[in-house]
């Protein structure tokens, strides 16, 4: 399984706890899981990430799985935030490099990304 396709789901359970309003107990469960979650291959993830362009895209899903997504809950909760446009940058243009595409300029957007099927970057 990809770290795209690892990371992908925890974003879209917070979404989804977002979409039903989720108690504070839902909230620390997710944050609890996720956290377990990246333990299993954020160190792994980070030693095999960098500038170079075979490594580019695992850096980017670094970014976004090691600094913005444990902090969704900061300003992303009730309705998307900073932290949000910068995860889905980081994942977009991670897809995009896995696609053998050039990333994405930034975007104030922060629209959805698409999931990864069958990848082999992790």
């Amino acid at each position: 399984q990809s770290y795209y396709d690892r990371i992908m789901p925890l974003y879209q359970n917070f979404q989804a706890l977002r979409e039903q309003k989720a108690t504070a107990a839902a909230w620390t469960k997710w944050q609890r899981e996720t956290n377990a979650e990246l333990a299993t291959f954020l160190d792994d993830l980070a030693e095999t990430a960098g500038s170079q362009p075979d490594k580019l895209a695992r850096q980017h899903m670094l970014l976004a799985a090691r600094d913005e997504l444990p902090m969704l809950l900061k300003d992303s909760k009730e309705k998307p935030g900073r932290r949000e446009q910068r995860f889905l940058y980081h994942m977009d243009a991670a897809r995009r490099l896995i696609a053998g595409l050039p990333p994405a300029a930034p975007s104030s957007s922060g629209g959805p990304v698409a999931t990864m099927k069958d990848s082999d970057d992790g």
